[in-house]
């Protein structure tokens, strides 16, 4: 059973950042399956890695995707962008040290973002962009 299940709520209703966000949550229930397993440090790291690469590509193409359409919102958003980055380097960099509970404090960050951010923060910008999209 995933952690997080996509449902059409989460939907930005612009299918190319819908497959991203979908992306991203199969790497989110990567994660959570990982660590709920016990997979080992390799495995979780690997995956955190992985996600931070991806949600920089993702978060350059919705940035982009702003900028083109003069979203007024765009600086407040970036700076989401950029506070998601920051937190989720430096719980890579605790976990890669063997700080306890991580893990558990990365999944409970990574859970809030993948569904709030997605469903109110990525709304707004998808809204702003419907006429254009």
């Amino acid at each position: 059973m995933a952690a997080i299940e996509w449902t059409d709520d989460m939907s930005v209703s612009i299918p190319e950042i819908d497959a991203e966000h979908k992306r991203l949550i199969k790497m989110f229930n990567n994660l959570d399956e990982a660590v709920r397993s016990g997979r080992g440090k390799g495995a979780v790291g690997n995956i955190l890695a992985e996600l931070l690469i991806y949600a920089s590509v993702h978060f350059k193409h919705e940035e982009t995707m702003m900028l083109e359409a003069n979203y007024e919102g765009f600086s407040e958003h970036l700076q989401l962008h950029g506070k998601f980055v920051e937190t989720t380097s430096r719980m890579k960099s605790d976990y890669d040290s063997g700080r306890e509970g991580v893990c558990e404090e990365a999944l409970a960050f990574l859970s809030d973002w993948m569904v709030n951010h997605m469903m109110i923060e990525d709304k707004k910008y998808a809204a702003h962009l419907a006429p254009t999209a």
